[in-house]
């Protein structure tokens, strides 16, 4: 079981505060006793990159993840259970898709945390191309969040190339 990063960050200290979460068990650590939510994503012959699952992605965008043919991709899943999931204070990871989930609600994360600076749609704009176009750490470098839970990529040149342009393509996504 990992802890999540942001259980004592200022952003979640935001989050709480505009939630008004109504118990005190929930403001202290997050939920017990709840199921966390876990990614659907992940089938047999998904590719992996280090210990994470390459998802298909539905996209408009070319890129080394498949194109997603259901009703349901990786960014979708990450955004519909964002609330739910970054309130959990112990998470167990229970496949590859798993550890994808997380990185995206990362990434997610990042966003509304540049995301409440703005005060125009202007603004937002240019904040989520720099944050799109900005390198954003892959796992297994320093400096990454929960990175004890990401194996670094086993080549250099083929997986952290992949990664990067499956990374680009799921951020233009988001």
């Amino acid at each position: 079981m990992q802890q999540w990063w942001w259980e004592h960050s200022p952003a979640s200290t935001a989050a709480l505060r505009s939630n008004k979460l109504s118990s005190k068990k929930q403001r202290a650590g997050g939920r017990k006793g709840m199921p966390a939510y876990h990614s659907s994503l992940m089938d047999p012959d998904t590719k992996l990159i280090g210990n994470m699952a390459l998802l298909p992605i539905r996209s408009q965008f070319k890129g080394p993840a498949p194109r997603e043919t259901k009703d349901t991709d990786i960014v979708d899943e990450a955004i519909y259970y964002l609330k739910a999931n970054v309130f959990f204070k112990n998470y167990e990871i229970k496949n590859e898709a798993d550890r994808t989930l997380i990185y995206t609600t990362l990434y997610i994360s990042e966003c509304l945390k540049k995301l409440q600076k703005c005060n125009s749609k202007s603004q937002v704009e240019k904040e989520m191309y720099t944050l799109g176009v900005t390198h954003f750490l892959i796992p297994g470098e320093p400096g990454v969040p929960l990175n004890t839970i990401y194996a670094k990529p086993a080549s250099i040149q083929e997986d952290e190339g992949l990664f990067a342009a499956a990374e680009a393509r799921a951020w233009t996504e988001t």
